[in-house]
């Protein structure tokens, strides 16, 4: 785009280069749609609210990024400021934009997100529209409002737009929607200067001969600025050396500078107003059409079977939605679609609060009835809680829209608990439970494949936190339950043994059987005497280091002038006694059974 502006959209290299972007974007879409785990699940696109919110991502920060990038040139070009000054005039939007972003998060509990975003878009197209009165000799008091009325429309765009993102698709895709939706706001941002420039430039270079016209620069003087302009940007010309027609000539630029902003001002508050026409549009979708959306864009949906003729009935609610109106009907039966397609289906609902259903799923998809849900406020107080039937579906009133926390557990599996923000339309949130994994085994000699009694057996997640740990018995057995299913560490030590650890899969549907087997650790002794007659040294201390020079152990001799080393790796090692001069001897250890080292002290009376 920046080259395509600068010299021409037919060079080779520029038509290469959109060619190979539209082609690329093309091999991606095709690599997504095929991989098993995809970066971006495109099924997220048949959610009305999520494409609508990607798009205005794009739109209003192509416009608004590529806007800051041409008013930071009008501040430095045509107003002459240094860095820091043209930086805190841009406060009055960063502010703002702040201040309100904070506050507009307690809003969306009152106030619908398509209503936000499209008034937040709307301020922010008429605040682009009043900086076209922008002259060379603009005080920043004149610019300051408009620039905190540009800041106030995003503060109410930003935050609503991740939320709406984010509540618009299943729970488990919640990551995926919000960077998938930062990741198109950052796309806007990086063409937005880029198109920006190339209208600024463009138009700039266009209207300058007319200025230095009007302005009195006329002959080679106004064809050398023309053509240092085209050649080397519109920043050449105060590098000039013009004499008497400087002044004039800078001039006549922050004329043609400003015409190219205008042009620019004008597609940025183009670009915001579709952005508006988006929300509006996309993000007043009927509830069915959203909610079926969703579920086409939900895996754990496919495999359900169809709907049975008769209904099971709804296990009633502790506490969900008491005063606000009846307990919910009954869901469809097992098997059943998760949303009707016609208002004639729609089974009976509580008339007041913000609705809370969905499907608690195993591992591998299957639904989980008996699995209990508990909906929470912040403040810990129990707001419902609810069995899930058949098909593992649930559905939770919720008496506010507003923030909640999710308890979902089930025997044999790990609970888990999730923070939900409820609006003024049901949510769906799924969930999967995942299954306690069990590790078992025995420990044995590497030897003899005899038990090992009393080992100790530690399981370690990829962090290091310790999940379980214990004992084996007199069989050497050990067993383990209510693992979570990942990659764990199982570490097993035991006296006179060198330690093991292993690296193992638990899986959640099935346990893991292991038998790990110990070498036997190797042991060094040996005695330390002095003198001519070769007398046994007592309290000589014996330092024991490896072959990288770590120090393995310390000990001192015994009455008899023995010492002892156990539970060593095969190598070489250096043994060092101390207590007359000292004596360093090295010795390799084959971890077989024990050798003996024996060491001599001289001293220098002997």
């Amino acid at each position: 785009m920046i080259e395509g502006g600068a010299d021409s959209f037919s060079q080779p290299r520029v038509v290469g280069a959109l060619v190979l972007a539209a082609v690329s974007a093309l091999v991606f879409i095709v690599a997504e749609r095929r991989s098993a785990s995809p970066m971006l699940d495109l099924t997220l696109f048949r959610s009305p609210a999520f494409t609508a919110t990607t798009l205005i991502a794009m739109i209003s920060f192509l416009g608004l990024i590529g806007f800051f990038f041409v008013l930071s040139l009008y501040f430095g070009m045509v107003q002459r400021l240094d860095t820091l000054e043209a930086g805190y005039r841009l406060l009055a939007v960063t502010a703002v934009c702040l201040l309100v972003g904070v506050v507009a998060g307690p809003l969306m509990r009152r106030i619908s997100a398509r209503l936000l975003i499209t008034t937040g878009l709307l301020i922010t197209t008429g605040a682009l529209v009043s900086l076209t009165a922008l002259d060379a000799y603009t005080p920043f008091g004149a610019l300051a409002w408009r620039l905190a009325l540009l800041g106030l429309g995003l503060g109410l765009v930003v935050t609503p737009m991740t939320a709406t993102a984010v509540a618009s698709v299943p729970h488990h895709l919640a990551g995926m929607a919000a960077a998938g939706n930062n990741a198109f706001r950052q796309v806007g941002g990086a063409l937005g200067p880029a198109v920006l420039g190339v209208l600024l430039t463009t138009r700039t270079t266009d209207t300058l001969p007319g200025h230095l016209a009007d302005a009195g620069v006329n002959g080679a003087t106004a064809q050398r600025i023309t053509a240092a302009v085209d050649a080397g940007g519109l920043g050449v010309v105060a590098r000039m050396d013009l004499g008497a027609e400087t002044g004039r000539a800078l001039g006549a630029l922050s004329a043609a500078f400003l015409d190219g902003l205008e042009l620019c001002l004008i597609v940025a508050a183009a670009l915001a107003l579709l952005a508006a026409v988006v929300g509006m549009v996309l993000l007043r979708a009927p509830r069915t059409s959203v909610q079926a959306a969703l579920e086409e864009a939900n895996p754990l949906r496919e495999s359900e079977p169809k709907p049975a003729p008769e209904p099971e009935q709804e296990p009633v609610l502790v506490g969900a939605g008491a005063g606000h109106g009846p307990v919910p009907a009954p869901l469809p039966p097992s098997g059943g679609p998760s949303f009707p397609v016609s208002d004639a289906d729609v089974p009976a609902r509580a008339t007041h609060g913000a609705v809370l259903s969905g499907r608690v799923c195993d591992a591998v998809g299957h639904g989980m009835a008996g699995a209990t849900l508990t909906l929470i406020s912040p403040t810990g107080s129990q707001i419902g809680r609810v069995v899930a039937h058949s098909a593992g579906r649930y559905e939770l009133t919720a008496p506010a829209a507003g923030s909640y926390v999710l308890i979902a557990a089930a025997d044999g599996h790990q609970p888990q608990a999730s923070t939900v923000v409820l609006g003024e339309q049901p949510l769906i949130h799924d969930l999967v439970l995942a299954g306690g994994s069990r590790i078992s085994g025995t420990v044995v000699s590497a030897v003899d494949e005899g038990a090992v009694e009393g080992a100790s057996v530690t399981v370690t997640d990829v962090r290091g936190d310790v999940l379980a740990s214990g004992l084996t018995d007199t069989a050497g057995r050990f067993d383990f339950g209510e693992l979570p299913a990942s990659d764990v560490t199982l570490t097993v030590n035991a006296p006179g043994f060198r330690p093991e650890a292993l690296p193992v899969q638990a899986s959640g549907s099935e346990a893991t059987a292991l038998q790990v087997p110990l070498r036997s650790g190797a042991q060094l002794r040996g005695v330390v005497r002095a003198g001519a007659h070769r007398e046994s040294l007592t309290d000589a201390r014996v330092t024991l280091v490896d072959a990288a020079g770590n120090v393995v152990g310390i000990t001192t001799t015994g009455p008899d002038g023995d010492y002892a080393f156990a539970d060593l790796d095969a190598g070489s090692y250096s043994v060092i006694a101390a207590g007359y001069p000292p004596v360093a001897k090295k010795v390799t250890v084959d971890g077989r059974g024990l050798e003996e080292v024996p060491l001599e002290l001289g001293h220098p009376d002997n």
